[in-house]
């Protein structure tokens, strides 16, 4: 009896270990250790599906894709229900441009639980990929349905509906989205490019100083923010916002175009 408590209590060890070596050692020596931790787990007990679910998110982190999908796969096949398992690997084959599979990858973990909101936005956001907006709006919509407090729903609902050409209907997304959380700097961006797309180029810039109030580091919001001053004749200010970004990223190629051509 005392030989089958340790060997849980080591197999629990190795497995927190390696969940926590995942997360704050991150890619270099954590990483090494979080895997060999994850692997003795899964030497001691290789029915554990938690062992294979995490041991598939560490490898994931460095975009070891197709080494997290087989590890989701050891779990999955431990535990045909787990749910959690089939929405990793769909999100690691979307990591891998394999958007289709993805889908139908979501697909199973809706069959198992359809009340699952990650799955639905995850499967969204690959349907979003494949260019199948209306696919993807339905699924972030049914997201919604489940939890009406989901911002990363409402902002991934926004970007697909700009996509589509329905920027007022994206636009109003974001707003639910901020209204849930004002301090989402993605939603104000998003927002801010919407509004660009329909020539309201003040009410642009004042979404995009929102986003920078919140995360200054942004060189692409900082850029958008410049084209949308330009419009408004706003050159000096325009040349300003150009300097930001190229500070935050001198390798933003369409930023020093932009920078040279039309304002300097």
């Amino acid at each position: 009896m005392s030989d089958v408590f340790n060997m849980e209590d080591q197999v629990k060890q190795f497995f927190y270990d390696g969940f926590d070596v995942a997360n704050f050692g991150r890619y270099t020596k954590g990483y090494t250790k979080a895997l060999e931790s994850f692997d003795m787990a899964i030497a001691i007990k290789p029915d554990d599906t938690r062992t294979g679910l995490y041991d598939g998110d560490t490898l994931g982190k460095p975009r070891r894709d197709w080494d997290a999908v087989n590890s989701y796969d050891k779990a999955i096949a431990i535990d045909l229900e787990f749910a959690d398992a089939w929405v990793r690997r769909g999100v690691a084959l979307s990591r891998l441009d394999r958007y289709t599979e993805a889908v139908n990858v979501f697909d199973k973990a809706i069959a198992i639980n359809p009340d699952y909101a990650d799955a639905w936005v995850s499967r969204g956001d690959a349907l979003g990929y494949l260019g199948q907006y209306t696919d993807a709006i339905a699924s972030y919509d049914k997201a919604i349905t489940i939890n009406l407090d989901y911002v990363d729903a409402w902002v991934s609902r926004g970007d697909a509906l700009v996509k589509f050409g329905r920027h007022a209907e994206g636009i109003a997304s974001y707003d639910k989205a901020i209204a849930i959380n004002p301090n989402n700097a993605e939603a104000w961006h998003n927002r801010g490019v919407a509004l660009h797309n329909l020539g309201q180029y003040g009410e642009a810039v004042d979404s995009y100083d929102n986003a920078i109030a919140i995360n200054p580091n942004n060189a692409e919001t900082w850029h958008n923010r410049g084209v949308a001053l330009h419009h408004l004749g706003w050159y000096a200010e325009a040349v300003d916002s150009y300097g930001k970004a190229i500070a935050i990223n001198p390798d933003h190629a369409m930023v020093q175009s932009d920078a040279k051509n039309r304002y300097l």
